[in-house]
């Protein structure tokens, strides 16, 4: 082989490995893009939700026995002997036998009423709507006090 022969193929030898070398580089960068893509889609979420979206959420504890509850209509807290119920309108605290309910935010008026373990009202002080023997609605002021017996009949009432 004579030298021009010899420079031509050094030259070819030495044009390949740089391609050679380029495609390598190439690859190594696809390669990495394509990890890097795999492993962000990984990615732990957040553990902690920006929106919880229901009707309503119950808390139970480890008896499957409802402790809270919390609804469009209210929270109830429940334990053993007591309940505690906060509505728009008002607020129930008791016990399972007997309960006082504070309503502040009614059409009729703030009100407090005692009911009993039947969720009959037995004592009502405040603005109420009564029915009469008649069928008509009266308005009882804010300043009455009513007493209700286990029917549910007028017991006693002022003024």
């Amino acid at each position: 082989m004579n030298e021009s022969t010899m420079n031509n193929m050094e030259q070819r030898l030495d044009r390949l490995e740089r391609e050679n070398l380029r495609w390598r580089r190439i690859g190594f960068l696809v390669l990495v893009v394509i990890a890097a893509v795999v492993l962000m889609g990984q990615a732990k979420p957040s553990k902690v939700a920006k929106v919880i979206e229901a009707e309503e959420i119950i808390i139970r504890d480890k008896n499957k026995q409802i402790r809270v509850s919390i609804s469009s209509l209210g929270i109830h807290v429940l334990n053993a002997e007591e309940v505690t119920s906060v509505f728009s309108d008002g607020i129930t605290l008791g016990t399972r036998k007997l309960r006082l309910i504070v309503l502040s935010n009614t059409s009729t008026g703030p009100s407090l009423s005692l009911v009993d373990r039947q969720g009959n009202i037995r004592a009502l002080l405040g603005a109420s709507l009564e029915m009469t023997g008649t069928g008509a609605v009266t308005r009882r002021a804010e300043s009455s006090l009513t007493l209700f017996d286990q029917k549910g009949e007028v017991i006693w009432r002022a003024p």
